[in-house]
């Protein structure tokens, strides 16, 4: 577990754009002083050849949290972001609008929005005319965890359901990452005569408000339409300071799925979603001591 808080966790997640690890109470992760705002929005309506490439990765963290190292103190937390996509189509009529916005600072939208729609048909007379696009998209939440010190309430303790004023609460050490993605292919030979497939996609990142993803593909055409889902969820008993012999894991979560169509498809539909779930647990008051609800 402390190698996992300890942002290995988020290494393989720069390396792999793998699995991930989260917890039920994962709180989100604050941005830093310095902010950004990216935005791009693309439209193609092309006979011939058409490529786009485009990545994004947003790594931070708090107090003594180092992205260059990977390391962290205790009681900090870090987050990333990760979105990579791929686009060719080649020897075929192409229309491809798309919309992508990043932001460091938010009140209520995604971290990260991005919205796409594709169609593609072949030209008839080409040898090599095909469609090869993917999607993947991540989400990491680190946290060593939050010790309480008597009433001391507040910045990222003030959202945590344990955040009654009794010396000793905490807010548990996590580990939080999930992933998804999709594919859209289609090429000559492929189930028709002529190549032609469409598409919608829509994701959304989040981790400085509540921890949060989805992905949204819907297609149809003569072609391969794939999904994918992957998270890894942990949480301790507590917060963690560095002693790896007494730290407890208490709960874990794993879960993978995979989503084919291939073949003529007469409708594609796919949804996903991850929400952190922060439960609602009420302080004891005098009154529920003496009296009861």
């Amino acid at each position: 577990m402390s190698r996992i808080i300890k942002m290995v966790g988020l290494m393989a997640l720069i390396a792999a754009f793998g699995l991930a690890s989260t917890a039920i109470a994962s709180p989100p992760v604050p941005p830093p002083v310095e902010g950004f705002y990216i935005e791009t929005s693309t439209i193609i309506d092309c006979f011939g050849t058409v490529t786009e490439d485009e990545a994004f990765t947003w790594t931070y963290g708090t107090g003594a949290f180092d992205v260059n190292t990977l390391t962290m103190g205790i009681g900090d937390s870090a987050a990333q972001i990760r979105y990579e996509e791929s686009f060719e189509a080649i020897d075929g009529s192409t229309m491809f609008i798309k919309d992508f916005a990043a932001y460091s600072h938010i009140d209520s939208a995604p971290n990260l929005s991005v919205e796409k729609d594709f169609g593609f048909v072949g030209d008839v007379t080409s040898l090599v005319a095909a469609l090869d696009e993917s999607e993947k998209v991540g989400i990491g939440v680190v946290s060593y965890g939050y010790g309480l010190a008597g009433s001391d309430i507040g910045g990222l303790e003030s959202i945590c359901p344990w955040r009654v004023s009794t010396p000793g609460a905490t807010i548990p050490a996590t580990n939080e990452f999930i992933t998804m993605g999709s594919t859209v292919k289609t090429g000559v030979n492929m189930f028709a005569d002529t190549p032609a497939i469409v598409a919608t996609k829509d994701t959304a990142a989040t981790t400085t408000l509540s921890p949060a993803l989805s992905h949204l593909v819907t297609g149809s055409g003569y072609g391969e339409i794939t999904a994918s889902m992957a998270l890894h969820l942990q949480e301790g008993a507590g917060t963690f300071d560095g002693d790896e012999a007494d730290f407890q894991l208490i709960s874990e979560t794993r879960y993978t799925q995979d989503t084919l169509a291939k073949g003529i498809i007469a409708e594609f539909s796919k949804e996903m979603k991850y929400r952190t779930s922060l439960p609602t647990i009420s302080p004891l008051s005098t009154w529920d001591a003496v009296f009861g609800q």
